[in-house]
């Protein structure tokens, strides 16, 4: 269904003044006052960040200075190192549908008409006014929406090391599919499952802590005393209680839906899952600390190769780099056009020169904001030999002036033997 707008109201409404073009012009001039004291702030900020795109943390430096290293072969208790092999579980986990993995991710989403806000502001002129009206529009919309997920490592070592990924930024090149389930019949047993006091357990279709009695009604097999830990067999303290269980026999079959470009109806179900195999190859960085990797100043998990691991991360770094220099260029360029705002807008009250006034000057201000990135970037990348120039410039200024001061006393001294 296309986007249905189910109501539009005027929220605020506010008179701005005159729609006589002078009366404007004299409103732009009051108001570039305030950019004045907005500018400096801009610009304190713009070289806050200029610094830190010269000095912020660049995770490649520390993977191309690391050995990489097999796991087998590594016998330290401590330091950073760069360790390849394949994982070794001792416990897998199972993604919804896919089965036993190292890792998953999964969300599950229904197709649902939703309800969104949106507002715009508009200007009119009534009886010679300029009028600001802001509008509040309710619009029905059909999309996805996100009912659960959720993310989980399998326990693995690499070599004798066990890893524990918490924490640790993912490098991974994911596998992934996609199900669904045609919601004509389909229930939504979360909600049930919650709504009678109960657990529910998307992976294992179960609830937890209902009766028989609305088990029954649902589609499901009532189970009296279950084991808390029947999923996770080492927990442990759960072998003195049990829980009721309520295991949905057949809520709806998942269809894999992957790579297929399927129309969804309202009420369809989607799980989209993302997945390690569990041979898969794992490099990890991070600091050795007995026989545990699980942190360092860099920690990072990857199924990456070597090479491609460090070159995705130069290429966002190198991103992050450029469009940090971007913005700082652009605050700095809008900061000092603040400041020229009230000479601007005086000048905006002729015509012609107003308008080229403004053009110059934003040129003016976009090729000093570009000379300061570049001078401000050369300063701190390269400081030392900026204040070794600086010394230099500043002995080299002292010797001119006692060669100057000693030639101009040498010249009084002959004047006087003449």
């Amino acid at each position: 269904m296309a986007e249905k707008i189910l109501s539009e109201r005027v929220v605020s409404r506010k008179v701005i003044g005159s729609a006589n073009p002078i009366a404007k012009k004299f409103r732009s001039f009051k108001g570039s006052f305030g950019g004045i004291c907005i500018a400096p702030i801009l610009i304190i900020i713009a070289f806050g960040i200029l610094f830190y795109s010269e000095k912020f943390k660049k995770n490649s430096e520390v993977v191309e200075q690391l050995t990489l290293e097999t796991a087998t072969e590594v016998t330290a208790d401590s330091g950073m190192h760069k360790i390849k092999g394949t994982p070794v579980v001792d416990t897998p986990i199972k993604a919804p549908e896919v089965g036993d993995v190292l890792y998953y991710s999964y969300k599950e989403q229904k197709y649902e008409e939703v309800e969104k806000t949106e507002e715009e502001t508009i200007t009119t002129i009534e009886n010679g006014q300029e009028v600001e009206e802001t509008i509040e529009r309710v619009k029905l919309v059909d999309e996805w929406v996100d009912k659960e997920s959720k993310s989980e490592w399998a326990g693995f070592k690499l070599g004798n090391y066990t890893i524990s990924p918490n924490g640790a930024d993912l490098e991974l090149k994911l596998q992934k599919k996609e199900y669904m389930i045609e919601g004509v019949a389909q229930k939504d047993y979360k909600s049930i499952c919650e709504s009678a006091g109960g657990t529910w357990l998307a992976q294992y279709n179960e609830c937890e802590g209902i009766g028989k009695t609305i088990c029954g009604s649902n589609d499901g097999e009532y189970k009296m005393c279950e084991s808390p830990c029947r999923h996770n067999p080492v927990m442990e303290n759960c072998t003195d209680v049990c829980v009721e269980v309520c295991t949905i026999v057949n809520p709806g079959e998942y269809v894999d839906i992957s790579g297929k470009n399927i129309t969804p109806d309202i009420g369809d179900y989607r799980l989209v899952v993302e997945y390690l195999p569990l041979e898969t190859e794992m490099l990890v960085i991070g600091e050795i600390s007995g026989t545990t990797v699980s942190g360092g100043d860099t920690f990072i998990v990857s199924n990456k190769s070597d090479t491609e691991l460090l070159s995705d991360l130069k290429g966002e770094e190198t991103a992050m780099y450029w469009i940090m220099k971007g913005v700082v260029w652009l605050m700095l360029t809008f900061g000092f056009l603040m400041i020229l705002g009230p000479i601007l807008s005086l000048l905006d009250f002729i015509p012609v020169a107003g308008k080229a006034a403004s053009c110059v000057a934003s040129i003016i201000a976009a090729i000093v904001s570009a000379g300061i990135v570049i001078a401000g970037t050369l300063i701190i990348k390269y400081w030392f030999l900026c204040i070794a120039l600086a010394v230099i410039g500043v002995v080299g200024l002292v010797v001119l002036l006692v060669v100057l001061m000693t030639r101009k006393k040498g010249d009084k001294v002959e004047e006087e033997k003449k």
